[in-house]
């Protein structure tokens, strides 16, 4: 399995994702509440009722059916849980957005494979390396596999505070 961790800020996510899709002809599906729909890359970080948190990213041939409960590692999807930018208790928070995709023998779907092309892809735009702070209890690590856009680089330096989950102890910076 491969999972790719990133701090992006909101409105880069349907850009990063159609970059990801595009080569792969995958469609969109958001996953709410144990419903799927269909989701086109403009609806991903627009609010519909509730912020859209989980999307997969289907091959255009696959042919499940959508009564099916997703199983996306079974079936050679990319999992996407969505970042998003909250108020916890009245300070701004930019969580953290992670991709997965899992090869699996007889499922022609690369995921894992797509995903680490991709992580290559987009070093341009993307930079690797943070360092995680418990604010509880003061442990802090370096992780160099968690990237971060500009934007998001930005956001942090404008006081927006970077979280796995929002309302983890631990919190995130560039470095």
């Amino acid at each position: 399995m491969t999972t790719l961790q990133l701090f992006v800020a909101p409105r880069e996510q349907p850009a990063l994702v159609e970059r990801l899709s595009r080569p792969h002809e995958l469609r969109a599906y958001s996953y709410e509440g144990g419903r799927i729909s269909e989701i086109s890359l403009e609806e991903l970080s627009q609010t519909r009722g509730q912020l859209v948190s989980r999307v997969f990213l289907v091959p255009a041939g696959d042919d499940w059916e959508q009564s099916e409960k997703p199983r996306p590692r079974e079936r050679g999807w990319i999992d996407i849980t969505v970042g998003r930018l909250t108020d916890v208790d009245g300070q701004r928070v930019l969580t953290l957005t992670t991709l997965q995709g899992e090869n699996r023998k007889g499922v022609v779907a690369r995921p894992s494979t797509w995903l680490r092309a991709f992580q290559k892809d987009i070093q341009p735009a993307v930079t690797f390396g943070v360092r995680g702070t418990n604010v509880v209890h003061g442990g802090s690590s370096e992780y160099d596999d968690i990237g971060y856009s500009a934007e998001a680089s930005k956001m942090a330096r404008e006081g927006v505070i970077w979280k796995q989950y929002a309302n983890d102890n631990s919190v995130f910076e560039p470095i």
